[in-house]
């Protein structure tokens, strides 16, 4: 998550998205920057994974308003970003600003979660626990509105990207994006991991974005 005051822009970050890649780009550009939902308090409300409901009820208490800013996000294959969710779900780093308490618990998750094979993983995803993971969720607002204007899909970053960025009024063409925080582990396709059941999983979590982006498996 990423607040320009000069540019005037918004860009929220979906998860498993390259949301680290174009963060850490958009950085030097930004007053406010999104941070572990852990350190997030009173004075830093802004999680790196906020939605658009809550960034804009912020952005309000803040005194900044949500209407004088452009929005922007990243749409993904559901089925393609659900396989990059399961190997970051089997990574544990350490985080020594999170304190001991929090990262023992966060291991105990994470050997949890380690044992899943992918299709347990995908069937045990929810909405309550996650709720941020759809991207209706994620964008709309509590009457279903998409609170963004702007959508990016993240198999044309590359191209679209930098233009969109010159659009803001940003020096596009020095802009180069990192590959951070890439997934590691895979094999194959993402076809591959898939069996019927998780297919069909990840058809009804994620309807709204295969609707309305025309995404296939």
């Amino acid at each position: 998550m990423n607040i320009s005051h000069r540019y005037r822009f918004v860009f929220l970050a979906t998860s498993h998205a390259a949301s680290t890649s174009i963060g850490a780009l958009l950085k030097p550009y930004a007053d406010i920057a999104g941070i572990d939902r852990q350190l997030t308090g009173p004075s830093s409300p802004f999680f790196h994974h906020i939605n658009a409901v809550d960034c804009r009820r912020e952005m309000s208490a803040w005194g900044y308003d949500w209407a004088q800013y452009r929005h922007f996000c990243v749409v993904r294959n559901p089925f393609d970003r659900v396989v990059s969710l399961y190997h970051f779900s089997r990574r544990f780093a350490w985080h020594p600003s999170m304190g001991a308490l929090t990262n023992v618990r966060r291991y105990v998750s994470y050997r949890l979660r380690s044992r899943l094979s992918f299709d347990d993983f995908v069937l045990s995803l929810n909405l309550e626990s996650r709720p941020n993971l759809t991207l209706k969720n994620f964008i709309c607002g509590p009457n279903g509105e998409e609170l963004v204007e702007d959508i990016l899909r993240f198999e044309e970053l590359s191209e679209v990207l930098p233009l969109y960025l010159g659009s803001l009024g940003l020096p596009s063409g020095q802009l180069v994006l990192p590959r951070d925080n890439v997934s590691t582990g895979r094999v194959g396709g993402y076809r591959d991991y898939y069996t019927r059941a998780s297919r069909e999983r990840v058809e009804r979590l994620f309807a709204y974005e295969i609707q309305r982006f025309g995404y296939e498996f």
